[in-house]
């Protein structure tokens, strides 16, 4: 197994614990709550609510304290965070869009403009062939002028 997969299943061992420790912490609290109002203790004085005060601080100290321990974990390993990856790819992304455009600078394609000026030019070098033929051909076939023949050649004799 990679060390990637160990860390990740380390981190989902210490969620879990992290919820089995959450969820105990509530138990405890309610079995408190109901002892102190077996015993005549109103669960709203200020000493219960300082002692829920200070167990959510506890879980959220603990909480904090294993992500701070993974992230010493991952700094250690040299493993990228999620911003690092997403520095990296925007920069990744920059530098191919410039090779890109150079590439395509050094190519020297023509550009929309030019190739719309032909597309015109080439238009209307069409409609001055049409006319041209058009004015070139007989209005009709009779009209035609016929090509004459060719008067044979002689034979020289050899001598």
């Amino acid at each position: 197994m990679r060390i990637s997969g160990r860390i990740r299943e380390g981190f989902e061992e210490s969620w879990r614990s992290l919820s089995k420790i959450e969820a105990e912490g509530e138990k405890i609290a309610r079995g408190l709550v109901g002892t102190l109002e077996r015993h005549g203790f109103d669960p709203t004085t200020k000493a219960v609510e300082d002692l829920g005060r200070d167990a959510r601080a506890f879980l959220n100290q603990l909480n904090q304290s294993i992500e701070e321990s993974g992230e010493k974990v991952l700094d250690g390993l040299n493993v990228p965070t999620r911003e690092d990856l997403d520095s990296m790819a925007k920069q990744l992304r920059g530098n191919l869009e410039e090779q890109v455009r150079k590439g395509i600078g050094r190519l020297n394609l023509a550009t929309r403009k030019e190739v719309e000026t032909v597309a015109r030019d080439l238009k209307k070098l069409q409609k001055d062939v049409a006319n041209l033929r058009k004015a070139g051909s007989p209005k009709s076939p009779k009209a035609a002028p016929k090509k004459a023949k060719a008067a044979p050649k002689k034979k020289v004799a050899k001598k």
